[in-house]
């Protein structure tokens, strides 16, 4: 019994899921983080919908060099929390929508203008600053240059905020 073999098995999430926490409580298993591993699951569904191979790449290694790599240093720790779980997946999901809305464009995340991210934030605002984390990574790790989203100002943030449902 491994917990690959359990990860194999899918349906239904919550049988699964107890038949698991059984066989760990019971040494059969060893613990795990389960939240980690779950978005270790399900970072390479979520990036098979990217067509461009390249930016895939480049969703990919933020999801695992910026949010990921932490998670798993922290894990040994403390487990990852909910919240913890829901901000990388809202990022990763802004990271898609992204580079999907550019690609629309005709550009791309390497080749797109401040106009372009100008543009992105113009339309459906609260959730288009969901990828200022993603740009900035892209940015500094030279997939995209001399663009920004700006933090939004506190009252826009608390509106990203209570829209998103942060809490």
């Amino acid at each position: 019994m491994t917990h690959d073999l359990l990860d194999g098995l899918g349906h239904p999430v919550k049988a699964v899921r107890h038949l698991r926490a059984a066989l760990a409580a019971d040494g059969v298993l060893p613990a795990r983080d389960e939240r980690l591993a779950e978005l270790e699951g399900w970072l390479p569904w979520a990036v098979a919908r990217i067509e461009d191979p390249r930016e895939r790449q480049v969703v990919r290694g933020f999801a695992t060099w910026h949010h990921l790599r932490r998670l798993r240093r922290d894990a040994e720790k403390r487990p990852v929390t909910v919240h913890q779980a829901v901000v990388v997946r809202r990022e990763v999901k802004a990271a898609i929508q992204l580079v999907a809305w550019l690609r629309a464009r005709s550009t791309s995340l390497a080749t797109c203008t401040q106009h372009d991210i100008d543009d992105w934030l113009a339309t459906d605002i609260w959730v288009r600053y969901l990828a200022r984390t993603f740009l900035v990574w892209s940015v500094r790790n030279r997939h995209a240059h001399r663009v920004l989203i700006q933090i939004p100002p506190k009252r826009s943030l608390l509106l990203v905020c209570v829209r998103a449902g942060c809490w």
